[in-house]
């Protein structure tokens, strides 16, 4: 038996994570954590939790799996509101980064607790973003929640190595890729965000990446070792 937890789970690159591994795992049983579920299967079941919701978050615990051959969170949910420090209402702030960094945090902190010592193939994916290693004028916040979350998972990999652990850690960026994210993206006044006709440009291009395309690669960095040998890595980089 397999068991994967995936946040944000109702849409995007987490949907159709979900999805693939529900169509291409016989054995995989899919939990997604999130506030909606959008999905229905024999083995799919929706976690109801805010990610937002500190105390919900600290209360939730993962079961025991005995006997599993793998076990998986992959922290994909995010948030991003566009406006420059100066104009971001400060709950916007409080929110992105209790959904970008927080709440992966603690859920990271549990996981590892409760599989550390399982005999099995346990893995964290954190979804990360090129905004983690580039300035961006109106993500603010979303470049400093997803710079966190590469060196969170960084330290977490070296923590693994110095106590001779073996749950693999990554932090991985997706490129751009069509969700509704890029929706709001393309949504935000210019005033607010410099870079906002380029990224209307990607969709007109069609350089927007599939998301069932991504979720192709994050089971195939998930299924062979040899890839992401760097803790912090780029979808770009895998070939299908």
């Amino acid at each position: 038996m397999q068991v994967y937890y995936i946040t944000g789970a109702s849409r995007g690159i987490g949907r159709a994570l979900a999805e693939r591994l529900l169509a291409t795992q016989a054995d995989a049983e899919v939990i997604g954590i999130g506030r909606t579920s959008s999905i229905e299967h024999a083995r799919y079941r929706h976690q109801p939790l805010d990610l937002r919701d500190m105390a919900a978050v600290q209360a939730f615990s993962f079961p025991p799996h005995a006997g599993a051959t793998r076990v998986v969170l992959v922290n994909n949910a995010g948030a991003l509101t566009v406006k420059p420090l100066g104009k971001t209402p400060g709950q916007a702030i409080i929110d992105d980064y209790l959904v970008n960094l927080v709440a992966p945090t603690l859920l990271l902190n549990s996981f590892v607790a409760a599989y550390q010592d399982l005999a099995a193939d346990v893995q964290v994916v954190n979804i990360s973003s090129g905004a983690a290693s580039r300035a961006t004028d109106g993500w603010a916040v979303y470049c400093a929640g997803k710079a966190g979350i590469d060196l969170l998972s960084r330290s977490v990999a070296l923590e693994q190595q110095v106590a001779g652990g073996h749950v693999r850690v990554l932090s991985i960026a997706p490129g751009v890729v069509d969700t509704e994210m890029q929706g709001l993206i393309r949504a935000t006044d210019p005033a607010d965000f410099s870079r906002q006709a380029e990224f209307v440009g990607f969709k007109q291009s069609g350089a927007l990446a599939d998301p069932a395309v991504i979720a192709q690669k994050l089971c195939k960095v998930m299924d062979d070792r040899s890839l992401g040998a760097d803790v912090v890595m780029s979808l770009r980089d895998v070939a299908l």
